[in-house]
């Protein structure tokens, strides 16, 4: 089949859980022997010359981006608040992108468009027009839940602003649920949620997957070793970090105080790397993921905000880390407590669950085994692609 995806960012390069969901999909795609093109947002945050891809990557899709200003602008936002559209969904509404998805789909005459994300459902009406194409969305987490949780997390005016948003943003959810012909959601949790809220379209659950060809490049791992690995431009990762470098990190050098915290990922705030917390590396953003996350003993994932699938659990459990979470970190993934990783949502329990993986070999090895052998067995790309 032909496939158009429309993305709102460069799936390229692959550093992130958006990019990785999306270029794991092509690659899904690919596997399925579809033919597939890519058109996609550049913007400020998340720029990339589609000129400077790797020549592998071209012989996956074909990619065409267009700039598009998504910056949060004063006016516009205050403006937007005496109106009934949702500010968030109108920044990544472009004339320029409406009239490159015109030249694509004539050109390309897709079989099946798949929207990555709910903010390209805005462009569903100028498709219907275009095309016959069957439209697919692919929402990458409840938006709504995410701003929702954010909100729950500030105090003051912001707190109440962020509420607004939050608002705005699921009326616009539950008055598209079946705007599309078909939706993919990538977690229960997130299918649950569509189907109780009254989507009636056709839906098939198709979750991040993973490829088994990743090499095992068998290295030591550093002893006492603990890392996080996220874009920090993503505001869930900021506060889980701070939470974690201000409650937990302490409580795991009480016990360990040769522990180490390794912190990876780009855009680090300044604020956080200027903090006087003891034994803490800032690795900033890492060339090569897999071969970091095999040389480091336990993974941490301290959110308590966001929805969908955090893809970095997935890869980290084909790599064989040993994980520990919050639930909100690990929804969507269904593995067990104290099996496949280790589940704590206070700062006490977050500290012992660390602490006892690294002290405990036998223990951790067995956890990471475990995790290895959950992610190929659920996480497989090439079974998933069959699947949808």
């Amino acid at each position: 089949m032909r496939i158009l995806l429309l993305c709102k960012k460069f799936p390229y390069p692959i550093t992130d859980g958006e990019a990785i969901a999306i270029f794991q999909m092509i690659k899904a795609m690919k596997i399925a022997r579809n033919e597939v093109s890519v058109l996609c947002m550049n913007t400020h945050k998340h720029s990339f010359n589609e000129n400077d891809l790797p020549e592998w990557v071209k012989q996956l899709a074909t990619f065409k981006s267009v700039f598009v200003d998504t910056k949060i602008k004063a006016t516009e936002a205050f403006k937007n608040l005496f109106t009934n559209s949702s500010y968030n969904i109108q920044r990544f509404y472009c004339k320029a992108f409406s009239e490159a998805l015109e030249e694509v789909v004539e050109n390309f005459k897709p079989d099946f468009i798949q929207l990555e994300g709910l903010y390209l459902i805005s462009y569903v009406q100028e498709i219907r027009k275009l095309s016959n194409a069957k439209i697919i969305f692919r929402p990458h987490n409840v938006e709504s839940e995410i701003w929702s949780r954010a909100a729950a997390n500030q105090k003051g005016p912001l707190k109440f602003y962020l509420q607004f948003l939050a608002k705005r943003i699921m009326k616009y959810e539950l008055n598209n649920l079946n705007t599309a012909d078909a939706i993919i959601p990538i977690s229960k949790p997130d299918a649950d949620w569509f189907i109780k809220n009254g989507c009636s379209k056709p839906m098939h659950v198709s979750v991040v997957g993973v490829d088994l060809k990743t090499e095992e490049l068998h290295l030591v791992k550093e002893p006492l070793s603990v890392f996080h690995i996220g874009a920090m431009d993503w505001q869930p990762n900021v506060k889980g970090v701070l939470w974690f470098i201000e409650h937990v990190w302490p409580k795991v050098l009480s016990q360990l105080p040769e522990a180490k915290l390794y912190l990876a990922g780009r855009n680090f705030p300044e604020f956080i790397r200027e903090m006087k917390v003891p034994n803490i590396i800032f690795e900033g953003e890492v060339k090569d993921a897999n071969q970091f996350m095999q040389r480091k003993q336990v993974m941490i994932v301290p959110i308590t905000t966001g929805s969908g699938i955090r893809v970095k659990i997935i890869e980290a459990m084909n790599c064989g880390s040993a994980i520990v979470s919050t639930s909100v970190g690990v929804q969507g993934i269904e593995a067990n407590d104290g099996v496949q990783l280790l589940i704590a949502n206070d700062a006490m329990k977050f500290a012992a669950s660390i602490v006892l993986l690294l002290k405990d070999d036998k223990f951790r090895t067995n956890v990471s085994s475990s995790a290895k052998v959950f992610a190929r067995e659920n996480f497989d790309i090439a079974k998933l692609s069959a699947s949808l």
